[in-house]
């Protein structure tokens, strides 16, 4: 198969606003096959906006727990095309220079059906690309789909404030969430800059539509509150019929959702709103419809 014979289609943001969501959907439909590592990271690693370290011990632990499986099974009926593009994509990861790696080998062996019209992947950092950067990859795409997912930049902080504390990043005890959360809001210059990246969809979706023909910006709500509309706004920009009855019980399962449970008191909304308040704006009137608050 002639990878660009077929379309792309890449997810590229944001963080906390249901790019996980996009990719498991958009992988549910006869004709996309999205990459079955869930987040490549390979542009955002390729220009240093995530350490290739990182990327590379992920990679390894991977690779150990699909060895780990190998060794302990005595059914190998998992051993499809999906699995051994996973394991092979890891292992590139590990053992190789990103800058040694061609994107599309990664999405070798995928999609060999004829009916297959789109690959795609979904990584959110790709939000935070360069112009420059972009472009290189819309050398090697092809003119893509581009999907934005996004949300209410303040419900997005705090739910990357409960992933962070799920995550184990911090030990915080439960009473002590609040004043821990107004320490980043107020002190912690690097965490609030991040959050203003991942939240700042305007810039994202101006950076995407100087490169690429078909830019989609979809809002994280519709996910509970529209699945039918969804289905269409992504029906009419991939020109694929979309089977709501067998798609929507794909709305019914949210990934990465946080345990944690912890809501915002008015000290540290009023810092929010502060902060965020022109990025809804922004995203609200390129949508032409208010978000979740």
């Amino acid at each position: 198969m002639n990878i660009m014979e077929k379309k792309f289609i890449i997810g590229v943001g944001s963080q906390r606003a249901g790019s996980s969501f996009l990719w498991r959907l958009l992988g549910l439909h006869p004709q996309i096959k999205m990459h079955p590592v869930k987040e490549l990271h390979y542009f955002d690693t390729l220009y240093g906006i995530r350490p290739e370290e990182k990327l590379r011990v992920f990679s390894k632990k991977s690779l150990a727990l699909e060895i780990d499986k190998l060794c302990q099974t005595k059914e190998f009926g998992f051993i499809n095309p999906d699995w051994q593009c996973h394991l092979k994509t890891h292992f590139h990861f590990f053992t190789t220079p990103i800058e040694k790696i061609n994107y599309l080998d990664l999405f070798s062996g995928l999609g060999e059906d004829e009916g297959v019209k789109f690959l795609g992947e979904s990584t959110p950092e790709y939000m935070l690309l360069q112009d420059a950067q972009i472009s290189r990859m819309r050398e090697l795409v092809g003119d893509a789909r581009i999907v934005l997912m996004c949300r209410n930049p303040i419900k997005r902080t705090i739910s990357a404030f409960r992933l962070r504390l799920g995550g184990g990043e911090d030990e915080v005890l439960p009473e002590e969430r609040e004043r821990f959360f107004l320490s980043l809001l107020t002190g912690n210059r690097l965490w609030i800059r991040t959050q203003r990246e991942f939240g700042n969809y305007k810039l994202a979706f101006e950076k995407y539509s100087k490169c690429f023909s078909n830019v989609l910006l979809l809002p994280y709500d519709d996910i509970i509150d529209n699945p039918s509309g969804m289905l269409e706004n992504l029906s009419r920009f991939l020109d694929l019929a979309f089977d709501e009855k067998h798609l929507k019980p794909a709305f019914k399962t949210m990934f990465n959702a946080s345990e944690v449970e912890y809501s915002p008191g008015p000290e540290a909304m009023a810092r929010l709103d502060g902060l965020f308040t022109d990025q809804l704006k922004e995203v609200e009137d390129l949508l032409g419809s208010t978000l979740k608050y």
